[in-house]
């Protein structure tokens, strides 16, 4: 595996940014959905994509040449962490981390960074950050959690017996009526499959 590193140029960055690197590489740190910084040793931003700009809101001689605690996202509460946890990414293979940045408009944005120290296949090691806004998938996955616990606290009140299955007809839910319906703990009927896993008889009390 070939490592690249694409660095901003004095000149004319949308231009200039990859030019003389790898074009493969070029193509995907520019066309990449996710944001993208490379980072010296040091903590000195190289270059940032197109998307990582889209996230942030901010030009791109707003982070190129300036160390990562003086880029105009951060939150300063966060600084010290940040300076933490990159001396330790030094040191490691790659790392992932959470994070908040804060938008040019003022936003506070989730995100989630995987983090790597690239060495093989250049002579100047270099790090490279994947960032991508998490908020979304956050808000999401809570929205489901709190459709899911409504439904089942309902579900779990019916005096008619209620169970639900997979797409294995294995069975994912059983509300208290259908344990006395059976005439089985709920331990003995999640994860069985309602097809093979149960006498005939008890099958017949699921479908009554």
């Amino acid at each position: 595996m070939k490592a690249v590193r694409p660095e901003a140029s004095d000149g004319n960055e949308d231009k200039e940014t990859v030019q003389g690197h790898e074009p493969r590489f070029r193509a995907l740190f520019e066309l990449s959905p996710d944001g993208i910084i490379i980072l010296d040793l040091k903590g000195r931003i190289l270059n940032v994509n197109k998307s990582f700009l889209d996230l942030s809101g901010y030009e791109r001689e707003d982070f190129v040449g300036k160390h990562f605690s003086r880029i105009p996202s951060r939150l300063p509460m966060d600084l010290e962490n940040y300076k933490s946890f990159f001396k330790a990414v030094l040191h490691r293979d790659l790392t992932d981390l959470e994070f908040n940045w804060r938008h040019k408009s003022g936003t506070i944005i989730r995100g989630l960074a995987r983090i790597k120290v690239m060495r093989e296949g250049t002579e100047s090691p270099f790090v490279m950050a994947v960032i991508r806004d998490i908020g979304p998938r956050r808000e999401k996955s809570a929205g489901i959690f709190v459709q899911r616990n409504f439904f089942e606290t309902i579900l779990e009140k019916l005096n008619e017996g209620i169970w639900v299955s997979n797409r294995q007809d294995e069975i994912v839910f059983a509300n208290p009526a259908m344990e006395r319906i059976s005439g089985l703990p709920r331990e003995e009927i999640l994860g069985k499959n309602v097809l093979h896993d149960f006498p005939r008889e008890t099958i017949e009390k699921f479908s009554d």
